[in-house]
């Protein structure tokens, strides 16, 4: 990750030529490190997102036995579509607790 933002504020202040051959290391680190969070994410058993970051391009290929939606009772419905169809899981726990919040839905 440092030389992730070292290379970043380095092409702010390249030259146009090295500005190109800086982006190209910055592309090849960016995809190396997306393979790497591929294969944590295949060896995981249990992996938790926001209904917002479920919309990552690495969970694309992914399917899921069971999701379970936290806080549901705060979720709108179209919110909570995202995980869930996403994830092609075969079961859903919503859980939530409308005496802590009132419930959204």
């Amino acid at each position: 990750k440092d030389i992730m933002k070292e290379l970043k504020d380095m092409i702010k202040v390249a030259s146009p030529r090295d500005k190109v051959l800086y982006e190209e290391e910055l592309k090849a680190l960016q995809t190396s490190a997306k393979s790497k969070h591929a294969a944590q994410l295949n060896s995981a058993r249990i992996v938790g997102v926001t209904c917002h970051s479920s919309t990552n391009t690495l969970l694309d290929k992914q399917q899921f036995d069971v999701i379970i939606l936290d806080e549901s009772s705060q979720i709108v419905e179209p919110l909570s579509m995202l995980p869930i169809i996403r994830s092609k899981a075969r079961f859903l726990v919503a859980v939530g607790d409308p005496h802590q919040l009132p419930p959204v839905v």
